[in-house]
């Protein structure tokens, strides 16, 4: 193992383990993403927003923590965090009617997305994580954002904007450290750290991945790289938004 079990204690990377790494990266800042989708006008891309929302928590925490042999959890402390996201999909498949009649709420959720991440974001955080937490708030746009650039231009055949802009830290990641804690004992000395660092990733991610996102969005435009394959970029008139048309 790399990093020591209780993270790294002193130096220019203090703070740094394994808790921090699992959960900065893991955790996607959904309505941050849906937020950016919607206005780039991405309906297809926004609808990954429950993917991303499943990914957003302590579940995929556990299970790479778990996979990876440095914990051991409860299975149905596990399962219990996929029941709301279970309930709803079977519900918005089942009955048509639901699914039209919530989903007309997602626009009306996005200006609740950032308030709620505005109020949760405090700059003091910065000068208690310091260098560690602006570096993994800077790693996660960079690294991640790189990744799943490539990812979604050459796998997915798309042009690369939704894959940048899943590259941040979700405000729920804060919680994390905490209650795998709570669950495991042997991650609660590095939980208070962990939690600092984190949040200063939430802010400097929630900075960052807007600004990179319409950059890489108007360099693909420029260059006219299309959403998907078989389609072309058109500029609307009325807007700066790049939407997508059908080849004909």
């Amino acid at each position: 193992m790399i990093l020591p079990e209780n993270g790294i204690q002193t130096g220019l990377f203090s703070g740094l383990s394994v808790l921090v790494l699992i959960a900065a990266f893991n955790e996607t800042n959904g309505g941050l993403y849906t937020a950016l989708m919607t206005k780039l006008g991405r309906t297809e891309d926004a609808a990954a927003f429950p993917f991303i929302s499943i990914e957003s928590g302590p579940f995929f925490t556990m299970i790479i923590l778990g996979v990876g042999g440095l914990a051991t959890f409860p299975w149905q402390t596990i399962v219990s965090t996929l029941i709301p996201f279970a309930v709803g999909m079977i519900v918005g498949n089942i009955d048509k009617e639901c699914r039209e009649f919530f989903g007309q709420a997602v626009p009306v959720l996005i200006p609740f997305f950032a308030l709620a991440l505005g109020f949760g974001l405090d700059f003091g955080m910065i000068v208690k994580s310091g260098f560690m937490g602006i570096l993994m708030g800077v790693a996660v746009v960079f690294l991640s954002g790189g990744v799943l650039y490539l990812l979604d231009r050459y796998v997915t055949g798309s042009d690369g904007v939704a894959g940048v802009a899943a590259s941040s830290t979700a405000g729920a990641a804060v919680a994390v450290p905490f209650i795998i804690a709570e669950l495991n004992p042997q991650f609660a000395p590095v939980a208070e750290s962990a939690t600092a660092i984190i949040a200063t990733s939430v802010l400097v991610t929630a900075i960052l991945t807007p600004m990179l996102t319409m950059w890489v969005a108007k360099k693909q435009e420029e260059r006219g790289i299309p959403q998907r394959r078989g389609m072309k970029p058109t500029i609307l008139k009325d807007s700066n938004v790049t939407s997508i048309q059908k080849a004909k």
